[in-house]
């Protein structure tokens, strides 16, 4: 119902949903999976495609909204894992309360509208634990290949390896074949990796996992330690201080979604659980399961802590952990129900809470739909014409989209459409971005008056009479959208004459 209740009808996708959108048409159209270059993670839409080819749907929305029903199922399933992981540790009653939780987590019900790669990865993510802290050895091998899995959904899902090896090691330390188990675990771990690897050096040229580790690698050494300029962070720093500057952004930003990913749910119950945790195990050895859940948590932060550490702030870097963070849930609900003897009366008011409290979340945080089919109109019109433009001049990000849409049902590559963008950064002023993207063939500026773009651009939408070799080809209130955008035409002859005579 949650998820549901604020499906996006009729919005197209955009960003990173609609590169899997791309590739999974592509794949679902030839049988085979498409050249694309600098696409990692295909195993999301690899596995959507199954449903286009299938399901062949009549219009390009429709094959969207396929997407993101899938990415709802999908979501829901997820509640299955998070639930028997919970059994892992606590009863039946408790686990469902903890599963619930998860379930009526308004973070996943947004993010699952997006048809992006999250909530198969946490189905995955879970399901790998799970299966790793059975006792049963053919479910701890199984454990390996769903780590495989989680890998080609996410390539940063390779560092589960490193836990798994280690706790598999300290479980199973005193057996007599334990080298060879474990080397049967490695193999069906390759098993489902090296072909995929294979497929994408085929066709991309790159296995899209080890090598995108050894660039991440290249950019630490070269642009942290050595202190090299590139698009983060353009300015020459001497190594040691640019380690700090880009530690403490990194620490900053992950501590604020990290506080932000506890509301409303996390912040009442796992709170208190982790301090009973935390008060309990002072006096007793830990087990196997909670250095596991500690090893994994820890190593489920690192790429987020990565990418903070560049300044991509993207709380879905973090979703992955709600599981675990749920089940630290669900031993607070055990200790009350051992505190105070009636829990079915008190779970159903916390759920009856936690359900409303979730419903009131989604619906402060939900996103402007009419606002965004606006700015698909308005992408729609600026992609009429060939042209080339500043880079994200509008809300929504629906430029390629409204190409795609131009030229459906073709799928054609980024280089073949017909608006291009250029960077706006590094200029700090419109005739300067002007004067040097010329080259480039910059025909067009487009502005909404967003306080969040440059601040020429900003000073071009509300002062356009300053700017007299723009010549205005659209505006939005013309054509009765709330949502207001102005696209001008740069007419080389009157900026020449306007540079030589400011």
């Amino acid at each position: 119902m949650i998820k549901l209740y604020r499906f996006p009808y009729d919005v197209p996708l955009g960003l990173d949903a609609l590169e899997y959108f791309a590739y999974a048409i592509k794949m679902s159209q030839t049988g085979w999976f498409p050249t694309v270059q600098n696409f990692q993670n295909n195993g999301w839409p690899a596995f959507l495609s199954l449903f286009f080819y299938i399901m062949r749907p009549s219009g390009f929305l429709d094959y969207m909204e396929v997407q993101r029903f899938v990415s709802i199922a999908i979501s829901v399933v997820a509640i299955i894992p998070v639930y028997l992981l919970c059994r892992r540790f606590f009863a039946v009653r408790y686990s469902l309360f903890g599963a619930t939780l998860f379930a009526f987590d308004p973070k996943i019900a947004l993010n699952s509208v997006l048809g992006i790669t999250e909530p198969l990865y946490i189905l995955f993510g879970t399901l790998t634990l799970f299966l790793f802290l059975s006792r049963n050895h053919r479910y701890v091998y199984a454990s390996f290949a769903t780590c495989g899995l989680f890998a080609l959904i996410r390539y940063e899902g390779l560092l589960l390896i490193i836990p798994l090896s280690i706790m598999y090691f300290v479980r199973f330390r005193k057996e007599k074949r334990l080298v060879y188990r474990y080397l049967l675990s490695i193999f069906l771990f390759a098993l489902i990796l090296l072909p995929m690897a294979y497929i994408r050096i085929q066709t991309t040229g790159q296995d899209g996992i080890v090598s995108h580790f050894v660039a991440g690698s290249n950019y630490v050494s070269e642009n942290v330690i050595k202190g090299m300029p590139d698009d983060d962070y353009p300015i020459v720093v001497e190594g040691q201080e640019k380690i700090i500057i880009f530690m403490l952004r990194g620490i900053t930003i992950l501590v604020g979604y990290l506080g932000w990913l506890v509301i409303p749910n996390f912040i009442i119950f796992s709170g208190f659980g982790l301090y009973f945790i935390i008060k309990y195990r002072r006096y007793r050895r830990l087990d196997y399961r909670i250095v596991t859940i500690i090893l994994f948590t820890i190593t489920l932060l690192l790429p987020a802590f990565y990418a903070y550490m560049r300044g991509i702030h993207e709380i879905r870097y973090l979703f992955i952990i709600l599981p675990l963070f749920y089940l630290i849930a669900t031993y607070m609900s055990k200790k009350i129900d051992d505190k105070f003897g009636k829990f079915n009366l008190l779970l159903i008011l916390i759920l009856l809470g936690s359900f409303f409290a979730s419903m009131l979340f989604v619906d402060i945080d939900k996103i402007d739909y009419e606002h965004e089919k606006e700015a698909f109109l308005i992408s729609e019109y600026i992609v009429k014409t060939p042209k080339i433009i500043n880079v994200d001049p509008i809300d929504g990000n629906y430029i390629t989209t409204a190409q795609i849409v131009k030229k459906w049902p073709t799928i054609s590559s980024v280089a073949e459409f017909d608006v291009r963008r250029i960077s706006t950064s590094s200029y700090n002023s419109l005739e300067e971005f002007i004067e040097k993207s010329r080259t480039n063939g910059l025909t067009h500026i487009v502005v909404d008056g967003s306080s969040s773009r440059a601040k020429y651009l900003k000073d071009v939408f509300e002062h356009e009479n300053n700017y007299p070799y723009l010549i205005k080809e659209y505006d939005s209130v013309d054509y009765g959208l709330k949502y207001h955008v102005k696209m001008y035409k740069i007419d080389y002859n009157l900026f020449d004459g306007h540079a030589n005579n400011p």
